[in-house]
């Protein structure tokens, strides 16, 4: 193999290697929105998203999740205490969010 093969060869394991360890976005569904700021305690927060003054529930929280998602957040926190109100967007390990229901 000549020197341009090698290097063609070792750009493209080392563009698959970046590209397998970046963790994989979570869809939409996988977004928790929760009201609980323990949920969010330890993760890291990536963004905030602005919410409209309607209730939280059904299409508001599919696009809290759908943003998220797209910022690669796995968990959306919404602070209903003090108006107006936001949703800050986490990623936090998997295994130490509390499983929906409990």
């Amino acid at each position: 193999m000549d020197k341009s093969g090698a290097c063609l060869v070792l750009s493209a394991l080392l563009a698959a290697a970046g590209c397998a360890s970046q963790p994989r976005s979570p869809s939409p569904s996988q977004v928790k929105v929760t009201t609980n700021p323990a949920d969010v305690a330890g993760c890291r927060a990536i963004g905030t998203q602005g919410l409209p003054d309607q209730p939280l529930a059904g299409e508001i929280i599919r696009e809290l999740q759908t943003a998220a998602a797209g910022t690669g957040g796995n968990v959306v926190f919404v602070d209903t205490n003090k108006p107006p109100y936001h949703g800050e967007t986490y990623i936090c390990d998997p295994g130490s969010l509390p499983r929906r229901g409990g």
